[in-house]
C-alpha cells in the first residue's frame, strides 16, 4: 500500500541500500508475471466451489467504508 518512492525511501531508511521508485516497479512488474499461473489456478479453483469465504474487512475509499 506504500508508493514505490515511499517504499524506495524506507528501504534506504531501514537498510541503507538505494532503489529507485521505477526500479521498485520493474522488480514488481516481474514477480508479478511470475505469479500470473498461479493466481490463475487458485481463481479456478474458487470459481468451482459451491461456497468460498472471505473476511469481512472492508476498506475506506472517498470518505465511505466498502
Amino acid at each position: 500500500m506504500l508508493p514505490f518512492k515511499r517504499s524506495a525511501e524506507l528501504i534506504r531508511a531501514l537498510f541503507g541500500g538505494s532503489l529507485c521508485g521505477e526500479t521498485l516497479a520493474n522488480m514488481v512488474r516481474g514477480i508479478s508475471e511470475t505469479l500470473d499461473p498461479s493466481l490463475a489456478v487458485i481463481s479456478d479453483i474458487l470459481k468451482g466451489m459451491k461456497i468460498v469465504h472471505f473476511d469481512k474487512i472492508g476498506s475506506s475509499g472517498e470518505g465511505k467504508l466498502h
